[in-house]
Parts: structure tokens; sequence; C-alpha cells
């Protein structure tokens, strides 16, 4: 009686019956379905009663989602931005943006003229140019005297932003970064945009106040309490990520927030994956030959391990390896580096003066090579699908042909094979997520809404295992 009573208290106002009869349960109340869950009297009635707990589930995800999207509004979180300050911010991008990359601005910009506080997502495929989708309302926003604050999950990823941000709009553009080995005047004179890791807490800490618009670059690498510190209630809350969030997905993870999705790529290329055994080997070096002599760079993902020591072990291994048959072409980026090793070889790969990188997997956190034409994962199968996809997205950025190699060393379980052959046989991020999704359910998706958003929408999700043609019954789903 008291789980029943836990359920129906998590549903607010929602009497039982209510509630029965929107999630479509017939069979008696609570107490009789959970009842019949712990303790069943047949194999048939454990069955029944599974498949309406995850009706039940699969309601409450939707039900919450709905009520977490009902805000209060508050004046002071609109920004006065003026539209056609964003379309001369657009004219001045070095290249035209793509349908999905305008309609996210336009999204985004409509939240923040909103006297709601924007609670949203912008979920992009790898290599769809969603940074550029943030970029230009936060500096609308900055040139509106608002106050902007952009987090990322490292500092190379902070000093690429800015960069990228310079050789768009000049070496002036009011863009500061702020990381943990930086520590700038925060004077604040000209209110510039300030970029950077999880130092900017402290720093907004000495400032007394939050900003106006906060960027969560990579939000998927930041828990809940680290983005909450940075929140005031006006604050405008923009959650960005390559990893590509289905709409269904986004139900789960993100609740009530609005998602905004670039699927588009703003230049034209074509990157082939193939699965390659170690009797192939031999295959990827002449590969690589081929590759450099073309003028492109290669980079080579080894493993990261729990111990800092045993993946610098294993980097540094594969350095050597790799020096021998290409000396004086080989790089290495990898976790124990300290930041400024870290960034010395990364300007090093990006100038092209090394051609091969043998790397952790820190080129799957939005850092881009300009001329990376392969891309080689060393036992891939201890990655996930969507890891796999981000790695792929690194190739071929400013377009033209690409080339992303699963290397599995050793022998593998069908499940896993199977798993190696959905990212070779599908390259659209939305598509590789759902289906990966229809292949393992959505159970291991509770933790990661747990860990950045708090909580769970779902009392029970864990036991119910839910699939996504469990939530379509219940959301008005159009398409990823």
């Amino acid at each position: 009686m008291e789980a029943a009573n836990h359920i129906i208290a998590s549903f607010e106002d929602l009497p039982e019956s209510e509630i029965l009869k929107q999630a479509r349960i017939g069979g008696g109340g609570l107490t009789d379905l959970l009842t019949a869950l712990h303790k069943p009297g047949s194999m048939d009635e454990a069955e029944d009663a599974l498949s309406r707990a995850r009706r039940l589930a699969a309601f409450s995800v939707v039900f919450h989602a709905g009520r977490m999207k009902r805000r209060n509004p508050l004046p002071e979180s609109a920004l006065p931005i003026r539209r056609g300050t964003v379309e001369k911010l657009i004219a001045r991008l070095p290249y035209p943006l793509t349908r999905d990359q305008r309609t996210a601005i336009d999204e985004i910009v409509a939240d923040l003229e909103s006297p709601y506080p924007m609670r949203r997502v912008l979920s992009g495929d790898t290599g769809c140019g969603k940074t550029y989708s943030f970029m230009v309302p936060a500096l609308a926003a900055q040139i509106a005297g608002k106050r902007v604050a952009i987090l990322t999950p490292n500092a190379p990823l902070a000093d690429q932003f800015v960069s990228e941000c310079r050789e768009a709009y000049g070496d002036q553009v009011p863009v500061r970064a702020v990381t943990a080995t930086r520590k700038p005047d925060i004077s604040l004179d000209g209110n510039p945009i300030l970029v950077g890791t999880t130092a900017l807490l402290s720093r907004f800490r000495d400032l007394g106040e939050a900003p106006d618009l906060l960027v969560v670059d990579e939000q998927q690498r930041f828990g809940v309490a680290q983005k909450n510190e940075l929140v005031a209630e006006r604050t405008n809350l923009l959650e960005a990520t390559a990893t590509p969030i289905p709409r269904t997905t986004a139900l789960i993870t993100h609740g009530g927030l609005d998602v905004s999705i670039i699927r588009e790529s703003p230049v034209e290329k074509k990157v082939v994956t193939r699965i390659v055994s170690a009797d192939d080997a031999k295959r990827l070096f002449a590969h690589t030959r081929k590759i450099l002599s073309a003028g492109g760079q290669v980079a080579v993902v080894y493993p990261i391990v729990r111990d800092p020591k045993q993946e610098q072990k294993s980097v540094e291994k594969a350095f050597a390896h790799w020096s021998k048959k290409f000396p004086g072409q080989v790089g290495m980026v990898h976790g124990a580096l300290k930041e400024e090793e870290k960034a010395q070889a990364l300007v090093k790969l990006k100038s092209g003066e090394h051609a091969i990188g043998i790397v952790s997997s820190i080129i799957e956190i939005g850092l881009t090579l300009p001329l990376l034409r392969s891309v080689i994962v060393v036992n891939a199968e201890r990655y996930g699908v969507s890891t796999l996809h981000q790695f792929r997205g690194r190739l071929a950025r400013k377009g033209g042909n690409g080339y992303f190699f699963l290397y599995l060393p050793d022998a593998v379980s069908a499940d896993t094979l199977a798993r190696m052959r959905l990212v070779e046989e599908c390259d659209d991020g939305f598509e590789l997520a759902e289906r990966d999704a229809q292949m393992r359910g959505y159970g291991d998706l509770v933790e990661d809404a747990e860990r950045q958003h708090g909580k769970s929408n779902s009392t029970l999700f864990i036991g119910a295992s839910l699939m996504p043609e469990d939530i379509h019954q219940f959301a008005n789903i159009e398409g990823t």
C-alpha cells in the first residue's frame, strides 16, 4: 500500500482512477499491479503485470515532462535582443547556415526575448555546426548588455571557442577564456562573454551574481550541482550537446526541456566506416601512409582506463610503436598530460606539424583537427555507439572524404559485433541513437537523467525496461 501511495503522490494532484485511465491500465488498482509484479500467481500474470507497469512508467515520463514545461513568467529574464543584430552576426559567419542551424538560432533567440526563462537543449549531430548556433545568440545577448557565460568541459575546448569566435568576428570580439590555470582580471570592462571550465564557478561567486545567459557546452559532462551554481531563477539556460538526442530519448533524459535539433551538415562530406580485425592490421599502416602522402592527418584512439598512469602507459607505448614507423610525424595527447603540455600537443596537431595523433578520447569532446581524414579506434568494442559516433564526427570537418576504422584485435561476442555493425551501417546520429535504444532499451538512461538533472522521471522506470515504442504511445512525437 505504501508503494502504491508513493506512485500516486508522484503524479501530484491526479487521483488514482485518473492515473489508471490515462495510462490505459486495466485489471485493478496500483496495489494489485504491484502485488502481481512482485508475487505473480503464474507466468501469464507476471507478463501482464510487466506490460501494465511499462505503460505506467511511459505515461509517467510524458506526464512529468509536461509538468516541467509549466513555468511562471519572469520579466527580468527577457533579454532585449535586436533581430537586426542577429542578422548582422549571421552575415559575418564564414559559411552560410543550414536550415537547421537557422531554425535553432531563431528558437533560442525567441526564448531569450520571452519572459519565460529559457530551458532548452541544443542537440546537434556531430559535425553539424552547433557552436555557431549558440555563438550568435550569445553575442547578441552580450551586445544587448547582458552577462553571458559559456561552460566547457576542458580548457582546449574553451580556447577553441574563443579562437572560432575571433576568426569570425575579429580579435576585438568581447570574449575571454577563464580556466584554472588562467586567472584574468574580472573587472569585466566591456562586459565580455566568459567562456571556460568549472573555474567559472569561482569567478561568478566572486562577482556575486549569476549570468543572464548560461550555455553549457557538452552538457553531459557536468552534474546538476555544477550547473545550478551558475543558474539563478532569471537565468536563461541552454544546454548544448553533440550527442544526438531523439525527441523520445529527450523526454527521459531531459524531461520537459525544449529541444532544438540540428541534423544537416554545413559541408559536403562522405565518411566510410569499416570494422577491421587483427588480420588486417597491416593494411591500416598502408592506409595511413596513403593519407599522409595526400596531406591529411590520422588520429589513433586508444582506450581510456581508470588509472591515469595506465592510460599514459598505453598511449606512450602506442606512441613509440607508431613513431618507429612514422618518425618525426607523431604526437600524443592523453589525460595524464598537464594542461600546458596538452595545449602544446594540440597546437602541433592543429597546425599539421604532427600528422598522426595518438590520443585518448579527448577528440570526442568537440576538438577539431581541420586536416583529419582518418580515425582508427583501437579496441572499439570498449566504447558505446554514441561515443564511437562522436569520434567519427571529428572527420572531414571542412568537407571531402573521411575513413573511420573500428579495430577489433580480439574476438568479440555476437551482441558486441552487432553493435559495431550498427555503427558501420548507420551514420545518422539520431537514427543511430534510436536503433541503439531499440536494441538495448532505455534502462541506462535513468542514471544519466539523475546525474544531469537530479531526478528520474519515472517511479517504475528501472523495473519496466522501457523501449521507444512505449513512449510513442503517450507522446505526440513527430520524427526524431
